[in-house]
């Protein structure tokens, strides 16, 4: 795997033409193009159909929690499309995960998310802090056979003794603004 091929760059916008100048932007730069809810609510699955056609590899980040079997027809779905990647929430639980298994596509459990505060996680119920949660997170996502996870690089220690493949979220300013942050997100041991 070259250096490239780990770098993934959120296309995070709700136009077509900015994503898909983006990604031609990105061509033999970065291994991935990062299409969340935003840009696949603003463009729905056509969009999705376009990157891929026009020869970007696409992770696929909608954050899947919902009953098993929604989840289950739901990454089966997103598969038909062709995408490389796609997220799920672990907080989903071990049924939810082990539905949501793909031998065609590479799932990605979110342990905690980047914008919650201890506050935040004690009172949804993940108590013992964000590490200790994204361990048990990523510990559950294993043993219900989810081949990766996505958590804070501040958890990257604990996380990468769980589980084989790490997503880490990092941000790096957007070109000419001291102000607007553009996520781009570093892939390690994605194949």
């Amino acid at each position: 795997m070259q250096a490239r091929d780990r770098l993934i760059v959120a296309a995070d916008l709700s136009s077509t033409a900015e994503i898909h100048a983006l990604a031609d932007d990105l061509r033999g730069i970065a291994g991935a193009l990062k299409i969340g809810l935003q840009a696949f609510t603003a463009n729905g699955p056509e969009l999705v159909r376009e990157v891929i056609a026009a020869g970007h590899r696409v992770f696929l980040d909608l954050k899947l929690h919902d009953i098993p079997n929604t989840v289950q027809h739901a990454v089966r779905e997103a598969g038909k499309l062709g995408i490389a990647m796609l997220t799920v929430h672990a907080t989903g639980g071990a049924a939810m995960l082990g539905a949501a298994r793909s031998q065609n596509t590479l799932i990605l459990a979110v342990t905690v998310l980047t914008s919650l505060g201890e506050d935040d996680l004690d009172a949804i119920g993940l108590t013992g802090g964000a590490s200790a949660s994204v361990v048990r997170l990523a510990k559950l996502a294993a043993a219900s056979g989810i081949r990766g996870v996505v958590a804070s690089p501040l958890a990257r220690k604990a996380s990468r003794s769980s589980i084989a493949c790490l997503m880490r979220p990092s941000y790096a300013m957007a070109a000419g603004s001291a102000s607007t942050r553009a996520p781009v997100i570093c892939a390690t041991d994605v194949d």
